[in-house]
Formats: structure tokens, C-alpha cells, sequence
């Protein structure tokens, strides 16, 4: 974001949701000279997230595999599905995200927004400067996102998908 910023874009950039890094997120803002283009919005209703979708015009998700420990047993924490991502797109907003867990399973690179590694920071500004400079692509993929989320993630599809993997099981 402030590379972004540096490279003269205005943007507003909106964080909703809590937990222990906020601070260390707090801390950066102020550092990086952001805190005219970040707010934090900290923990919302689900009814007043879903307002900040329908007004975004593109959702970012730079989720991170972090190598952990627990109970002497080391694993790697990551994000499973990107839920936030599905309602992003159920709300036609396109997405820049990380390859992180399964979030490549939950967009279309280059049709509902842009898929980047983990960490490449060059990659993310790059994804959110095509974005941001070319309104017709960005329609583009908050039309093709939304449509992806209704075809992909919205109940009675998952439910069918379901039901068609128990049936195969069974079947063998």
C-alpha cells in the first residue's frame, strides 16, 4: 500500500475484523505514513460487512502459509478456504490474493481477479495498479466473479457437489 500511495494513487483502504495482529497492523499504517488511506474498522456484524462489499471496488487478501508449533509438533497455518473471498465475489468485487491454502481454488486468475505468490509484494501492487487504472477490466471481473461465486459456492451447488462425491464413495 505504500508503494501504491507512493506511485500516486488514491485509494481507501478498509479493514474490517480483529484479532491479535491489529496492533502490528496499527503500528504499520502510522509507519508507512497510511493513516489517510487505511481505516480499521475492527470486528463488524456480518449484515454491516456485507455493506463494505457491496461498495468495494476490489478485495485483497495477501494470506500468508505460517509455519507454527503446537504441543511439540510442528504444521503449517493456513488459510483453508477464503470465505471472505467467496463473499467478495458473491458481491461482484473482484480479488487480488495470495496463493496461500486453498485460496487458488476459490478464484479465476486473470477472470475474477488476479492470483500472486505469497509475500511478493511487487506482484500484489502490480495486480492492484492494473485494477485501479482500467475501470471496463475491473467491471469485467466483478461481473465474472459473481458469477463464479453463484456457480460455484452458492448453496445448492455445494450441496450437489456434496452429495455427487458421497454417491461416488458409495459407489465403489
Amino acid at each position: 500500500l505504500a508503494l501504491l500511495k507512493k506511485d500516486g494513487t488514491d485509494f481507501n483502504y478498509i479493514i474490517i475484523g480483529d484479532g491479535d495482529q491489529l496492533p502490528r497492523i496499527a503500528e504499520l499504517i502510522q509507519l508507512r505514513n497510511l493513516t489517510e488511506n487505511c481505516t480499521l474498522l475492527g470486528k463488524r456484524s456480518p449484515q454491516e460487512t456485507q455493506s463494505y462489499y457491496a461498495s468495494a471496488d476490489i478485495y485483497l487478501s495477501t494470506s500468508k502459509d505460517i509455519s507454527k508449533e503446537l504441543n511439540g509438533e510442528d504444521y503449517i497455518h493456513t488459510e483453508t478456504m477464503g470465505r471472505s473471498i467467496c463473499e467478495a465475489q458473491i458481491n461482484g468485487v473482484p480479488v487480488v490474493a495470495t496463493n496461500a491454502g486453498g485460496v487458488p481454488e476459490m478464484l479465476v486468475d486473470e477472470k475474477t481477479g488476479f492470483l500472486v505468490e505469497q509475500g511478493n509484494i511487487i506482484q500484489i501492487l502490480n495486480a492492484l495498479q492494473r485494477l485501479l487504472q482500467n475501470a471496463p477490466l475491473r467491471q469485467e471481473f466483478a461481473q465474472a466473479a459473481e458469477r463464479h461465486a453463484m456457480n460455484e459456492f452458492a448453496w445448492d451447488r455445494v450441496i450437489r457437489k456434496t452429495l455427487d462425491e458421497v454417491r461416488a464413495i458409495e459407489s465403489r
